[in-house]
């Protein structure tokens, strides 16, 4: 039988069925392994015909008085006690490294995304990590990383600096947005010129949408904007709240139910995002529970 065993392999064997088979191996019985484990019967049965099969050998002999555990489930049982001594070590040294975070991470993003985007992130990270605490600053400007004016930091450029260490997580498209409300009233647009006759909102000072636009033929100019604002964040509640079309992240349809994106086709400037942080304390514990989650979360939500 140990011979067997040492022909399996690795990557086709079944690890999770050795859990079924420790609490019958103790039990005796399936019904009592049944009962210390809150599971069926019929599962247990099942999980243990499955690993006598990739086994090929019985565990245990059918008899008038329940289960007989053979030699090969002797065997089967040192091995699998040694694994699931091993799991609760492991499980024991992630709870203590867990409850040994402690100190303040300094997150700064974009203020689109340190309201729209982080916020559930941080909620998770915190509730997680008791000892951790996190500074969340909202911010266009590039933040200095070698200043350690932040430790993370979520930016639109892709960096330069030696010392960094950067992760793209994804695209951020911008698109034409407008309130539901507002399109019923005003009617939806059907060719970029169209936008001449409707409400825009803009940014003052605005370097990038107002030449994507103009590239793009349609011949807007800064007072077609009949709002405008400094504020990226406020932008985005003039578009929620009806009061025309604006230029966004896409990824606020998900955010704001009653918006919709018009023009579809308009080929408006993509943004790629990446996560940063200093070299220095990117091996942190703290650091990378941070930057791993947010990189992650992130990922995921701009890929969807």
């Amino acid at each position: 039988m140990p011979e067997r065993i040492a022909r399996l392999s690795a990557q086709s064997f079944d690890w999770v069925l050795l859990r079924s088979f420790l609490a019958i191996h103790r039990a005796g019985s399936m019904a009592a392994a049944a009962r210390s484990l809150g599971a069926q019967q019929s599962t247990l049965s099942r999980h243990l015909a499955e690993l006598e099969a990739q086994l090929g050998a019985p565990l245990f002999e059918r008899t008038g008085r329940g289960l007989h555990a053979t030699a090969a489930a002797h065997t089967v049982a040192r091995y699998a006690q040694d694994m699931e001594a091993l799991a609760h070590q492991m499980a024991l040294s992630l709870t203590a490294q867990s409850a040994a975070l402690r100190g303040t991470v300094r997150v700064s993003a974009s203020e689109i995304f340190a309201a729209h985007v982080l916020p559930p992130i941080v909620s998770d990270l915190v509730a997680r990590h008791p000892g951790l605490e996190i500074e969340l600053v909202a911010t266009d400007e590039v933040p200095s990383l070698l200043h350690r004016a932040t430790d993370i930091a979520l930016r639109f450029s892709r960096p330069t600096d030696l010392n960094v260490v950067a992760r793209q997580v994804g695209a951020v498209p911008i698109v034409a947005l407008a309130h539901a409300r507002y399109l019923q009233a005003m009617g939806t647009p059907q060719a970029p010129a169209d936008l001449l006759q409707h409400r825009l909102l803009g940014i003052e000072q605005d370097t990038v949408m107002l030449p994507a636009l103009q590239a793009l033929g349609v011949p807007l100019n800064a007072a077609h904007f009949r709002v405008r604002t400094n504020d990226k964040a406020v932008c985005t509640q003039l578009i929620a709240a009806g009061a025309g079309i604006g230029f966004a992240a896409r990824l606020l349809l998900g955010v704001y139910p009653d918006l919709r994106q018009v023009l579809p086709t308009l080929a408006l400037p993509t943004l790629t995002c990446w996560l940063t942080t200093h070299t220095e304390i990117a091996s942190s514990p703290l650091i990378r529970v941070v930057y791993d989650e947010i990189a992650e979360r992130v990922g995921r939500l701009l890929a969807a």
